[in-house]
């Protein structure tokens, strides 16, 4: 079972999650969404006989409920955010947008709604990149 839900986690990533966001990709997510939840589902029915000691298949669950905490992250965070900034590029909203979005998104376990959490810039601001390049 937990194969199978491995391959569905790469399918669920081909539908928009990753590469270039088009208009069409909110809806693409909205059904990742929607599969992540199905799959969450199906592994917390899962079970395994024996002591979780040494367990490997009792390891395969708990890594797979983390892999989809990293998921439904990856997911929000992609729908939250509306601008471009490195690997996440969104032809809807092409530049960056510092004075909104330079910040850290926040989520918890409870909580799949991001709370916004200011970058502090240690070593180098933005604006001394930009001049650099």
């Amino acid at each position: 079972y937990l194969t199978t839900v491995g391959y569905g986690l790469g399918a669920i990533y081909g539908r928009g999650v990753t590469g270039v966001r088009n208009v069409y990709w909110l809806e693409e997510l909205g059904v990742a969404q929607a599969q992540l939840a199905e799959i969450r589902e199906g592994v917390q029915m899962a079970g395994c006989p024996g002591d979780p000691a040494y367990n490997l298949a009792w390891a395969d669950i708990l890594n797979m409920e983390n892999y989809l905490d990293v998921s439904d992250a990856i997911v929000n965070g992609a729908l939250v955010r509306k601008e471009s900034r490195g690997s996440h590029y969104r032809s809807d909203f092409p530049e960056r947008d510092d004075s909104a979005y330079l910040c850290n998104f926040i989520f918890t376990k409870d909580s799949q709604t991001p709370v916004s959490r200011e970058v502090v810039m240690t070593r180098m601001k933005p604006e001394a990149v930009e001049s650099a390049t």
